[in-house]
C-alpha cells in the first residue's frame, strides 16, 4: 500500500515537474513583448512604458488648393458663420468642442464674445475645472487619473468624449504642443504636461 502511495506521488511529482520544465521552456521563447503581456494577465498590473516622441508640436498640413471655382470665398464665409463654435456654457459636450477645435485650431480668436476661442476649447478639455463650470460636480469627470497617466473617459455617458482617443487627435490636429498642461481631477494645481507619461 505504502509502494503504491509513494509511486502515486512521485507519479505526480513527476508531472508537476514536466509542467514547470514545460512552462519555463515556453517561457524562455517569447518574444520580449509577449513575455510583458504574459507578466500583464498573471499580475494584473500594466507596464506602461512611455512612447518617446520626437517633436514638441504637431506637424502641419498645409492644403494643396485654393481654387475659389470650387468653393468662393463668399460661400466659404457663409459656411464658416454657420460652424462658430457658439455653444450653451451648461453642459458643453466634449465631441463638439473637439470637432470645433479641429475645424478652428487653437490659437482661433473670434470678435463677438459668445463665440468659444482655441484656447477656450482646448481649457475645457485638459482642465478639469473648466469642464466642472459646464457639467457641475454630478457628472463624472471627463478627465480620470490613472497608474499609467490621465485618461479620457470616452463612451455615450453625461459629459464624456464619443469616440476612443478623439481627443488626443483633435488637440494635436488643432496644434496642441506636447508641454501644454493638462489639469485632471487629481491634480487640479500641479499640471502634467501633454507629452508626459504616468
Amino acid at each position: 500500500m505504502k509502494k503504491q502511495q509513494s509511486s502515486k506521488l512521485a507519479g505526480f511529482l513527476a508531472v508537476q515537474l514536466v509542467t514547470c520544465a514545460a512552462f519555463g521552456a515556453s517561457w524562455l521563447v517569447l518574444a520580449p513583448a509577449q513575455a510583458e503581456r504574459v507578466t500583464e494577465v498573471v499580475t494584473g498590473e500594466i507596464k506602461f512604458s512611455p512612447p518617446k516622441i520626437e517633436r514638441q508640436k504637431p506637424l502641419v498640413i498645409k492644403p494643396l488648393y485654393d481654387d475659389p471655382e470650387v468653393v468662393s470665398d463668399e460661400e466659404l464665409a457663409a459656411v464658416l458663420i454657420q460652424v462658430q463654435p457658439q455653444f450653451p456654457a451648461d453642459n458643453l459636450r466634449p465631441n463638439h468642442v473637439e470637432h470645433a477645435l479641429r475645424t478652428w485650431h487653437v490659437d482661433a480668436e473670434f470678435q463677438d464674445p459668445s463665440v468659444m476661442s482655441g484656447a477656450d476649447m482646448r481649457d475645457l478639455l485638459l482642465d478639469h475645472g473648466r469642464f466642472l463650470l459646464s457639467w457641475g460636480p454630478d457628472v463624472a469627470p471627463l478627465l480620470e487619473d490613472r497608474p499609467t497617466g490621465v485618461y479620457v473617459r470616452w463612451g455615450h455617458d453625461r459629459g464624456a468624449s464619443v469616440h476612443h482617443d478623439h481627443t488626443l487627435a483633435c488637440l494635436s490636429e488643432a496644434g496642441v504642443p506636447l508641454d501644454q498642461p493638462v489639469r485632471s481631477p487629481g491634480r487640479p494645481n500641479c499640471a502634467k504636461k501633454l507629452g508626459e507619461g504616468g
